[in-house]
């Protein structure tokens, strides 16, 4: 499979994936969909192609006005005359959190104010904008072109490095959360720097230092990025996203939970072929810091998170990665 290819296998599973979580927050009929109550929130989609088989991680959040959960989908995909398909799905629980959220009464706000509210099936706002699009698609003067027609090489060369950068940006979230020192030091260039708080300074210190102050103080801890925006120029590239990340504190008296939004803004640089971060600083948005909620009991039969190779992401991986 040649790297454009790769590429569209890629974006097609991205696209099976949320289309998944779109059906099953509206309560459609989706196998393998996991658990939900509503509102379901997909990021950090990480896939490698092997063949007619892929493997994908996503992360989750979900939950309602009473509950807030984030995990991972561990996807197995084929590929089969339709197209790729999910065959497999493996959902490990990171972390939850109560919620006490109002909910505003949409029904007295004028027009000017009015927003739509979610609902099930055709009921939702948002069947109709996808009804639409569908109509719209017929008149679309690329209709009948093949991608070879629509497509330039430049376009290529840009669609492989913002692969290659939001891998990146993925595997950071994956070292950090299951305090892998390896693949933390793997995503940064030997001269890199970083500003993140925590630990300010020479990116290869930062990598080896921080998975294990993540490992000792926290019971666990969760990153979820989105909003990813890159300017790639040659072999140089800028880059911001948004990240949310969520941590309890491993204190057996007064644990404490966190939620911390803000942004990544990087520098990237190919070298020998080779794209990794040069510059990553952390800039902190807003912060919520409350006592810890009790979580759940653990049920028989599910999987969950951990630090380290115990991690069911490390058995499920390809081995090669």
């Amino acid at each position: 499979m040649n790297m454009l290819a790769e590429l569209v296998a890629v974006d097609a599973i991205k696209q099976d994936i949320l289309a998944r979580a779109r059906t099953q927050d509206r309560q459609g009929d989706t196998p393998l969909a996991g658990p939900t109550d509503g509102f379901t929130r997909i990021s950090n989609i990480w896939t490698v192609i092997r063949g007619p088989l892929a493997f994908s991680e996503s992360y989750t959040m979900s939950g309602g006005k009473d509950v807030l959960r984030g995990g991972r989908y561990l996807d197995r995909h084929e590929c089969g005359a339709d197209g790729w398909r999910l065959k497999q799905r493996r959902h490990v629980e990171d972390w939850f959190t109560g919620l006490d959220i109002p909910t505003p009464d949409l029904a007295i706000a004028g027009p000017a104010l009015f927003a739509p509210r979610g609902g099930t099936g055709g009921q939702d706002p948002a069947a109709l904008l996808h009804a639409l699009g569908h109509a719209r698609a017929a008149l679309s003067p690329e209709q009948g072109k093949t991608m070879s027609e629509t497509i330039s090489p430049k376009d290529v060369e840009t669609l492989i490095a913002r692969d290659a950068l939001h891998r990146l940006v993925v595997t950071y979230c994956r070292a950090i959360d299951r305090g892998d020192s390896e693949m933390l030091a793997s995503i940064f260039h030997g001269d890199a720097v970083i500003i993140a708080g925590v630990c300010n300074g020479p990116a290869q210190n930062f990598a080896r230092e921080v998975p294990a102050i993540v490992q000792t103080g926290l019971e666990m801890c969760f990153h979820s990025v989105a909003n990813e925006w890159f300017e790639i120029d040659g072999d140089h590239a800028v880059g911001e996203c948004y990240v949310v990340a969520f941590n309890r504190s491993r204190d057996a008296t007064a644990p404490q939970e966190s939620m911390v939004a803000g942004r990544y803004v990087d520098r990237f640089e190919r070298r020998d072929g080779l794209w990794k971060i040069s510059e990553r600083v952390f800039v902190e948005d807003w912060r919520s810091v409350r006592p810890a909620s009790p979580p759940p009991p653990r049920q028989d039969g599910c999987e969950y998170g951990a630090f380290g190779r115990i991690d069911p992401v490390y058995r499920f991986w390809p081995v090669d990665q």
